[in-house]
């Protein structure tokens, strides 16, 4: 025969593994920076701009270019 496990035995197993599984899912999506697409194609002149005011920025493969979240807002201060 199999023994039981009790309600309460059970609930105090299953509250911190819980925990512990929503916190390692809320350390990873916080920590992922944020990028935005600006521009279909990498535009050296676009490219360089960028650079000069120290702007994140990453280009894709397919040759996107996305302009980190917090920097958007500078960028369509000062560039557009």
């Amino acid at each position: 025969m199999m023994k039981t496990i009790s309600p309460f035995k059970l609930i105090l197993f299953l509250v911190p593994v819980l925990l512990v599984v929503i916190l390692i899912i809320s350390i990873n999506t916080s920590s992922k920076e944020k990028y935005v697409k600006i521009f279909e194609s990498n535009d050296p002149a676009v490219i360089n701009e960028l650079s000069q005011h120290k702007f994140r920025y990453i280009i894709e493969k397919d040759g996107s270019v996305w302009i980190h979240e917090e920097d958007q807002y500078k960028y369509a201060m000062c560039c557009t």
